[in-house]
């Protein structure tokens, strides 16, 4: 037997079988990497609310300390500004806020009485998970 008569390479049913298995593992690994963005996008908007609730109080702590009056703040902008959480969120009006998340906007609204920062839409499910 001559080695230059030898045929070397992949059947083409070779090449079916390994392209099927790739195609198999894809279809349920890029629902879970989709799914593991959307978490991520979550826990992020998550951690900025927090953050924006955060410094609300501490910006009334401060105050408290150097005026001896303790007064929320009249709007959000310079929380805004200063934190520089992401251009996901926009400024409606001074108590008013948008957040766009998932291909849905969110309203949120703060109260300059009370210091509270909460969403309009309490029955919205993605609104539940941003605020628990």
């Amino acid at each position: 037997m001559n080695i230059f008569n030898k045929k070397f390479g992949f059947t083409v049913l070779e090449l079916l079988l390994v392209v099927s298995i790739f195609a198999i593992v894809m279809a349920f690994a890029i629902p879970k990497f989709q799914d593991s963005l959307n978490y991520t996008d979550l826990a992020k908007t998550k951690a900025d609310i927090l953050l924006i609730r955060t410094t609300i109080k501490e910006n009334k702590n401060n105050k408290l300390l150097t005026n001896k009056t303790a007064k929320y703040d009249d709007k959000l902008d310079d929380i805004f500004k200063t934190l520089d959480i992401g251009d996901e969120w926009s400024i409606k009006s001074s108590s008013q806020y948008e957040l766009n998340i998932q291909d849905k906007t969110i309203e949120f609204l703060y109260d300059k009485d009370s210091g509270q920062f909460d969403c309009l839409h309490t029955k919205l499910e993605l609104c539940e998970k941003l605020t628990r």
